[in-house]
């Protein structure tokens, strides 16, 4: 958890994990490459449709994007402004990685 974040980092639930596998298997096989990138207003209707007990916010939402590249269920997810998508291009992975770690020295600054 994160200090004054508690609210919305709190460990994972039986209910996440289970989305967090949805999402790594639909991004693999629906989400490949920067063109078929799906936002999270997207992700979130989504969920919603394939399950009311899914219904979530965007700060959980991430907290599952952070379970899935973490435990590699999904290898090379990335975001960019246009969405969430699984990228083949050693690239594009090695820019996103780059604006993390942008962000991060931002955020330390």
């Amino acid at each position: 958890m994160i200090t004054n974040f508690e609210s919305i980092t709190y460990e994972m639930t039986d209910i996440e994990i289970s989305v967090a596998e949805f999402l790594a298997k639909h991004f693999n096989k629906n989400h490949r490459g920067k063109l078929k990138a799906i936002t999270s207003v997207k992700i979130l209707k989504l969920l919603t449709r394939k399950s009311r007990s899914w219904k979530m916010t965007d700060a959980r939402l991430r907290k599952i994007i952070n379970y899935i590249r973490h435990t590699n269920l999904c290898n090379c997810l990335v975001a960019t402004s246009k969405g969430y998508y699984v990228s083949a291009k050693k690239i594009e992975v090695e820019t996103y990685i780059q604006s993390l770690e942008e962000r991060a020295y931002e955020i330390e600054r």
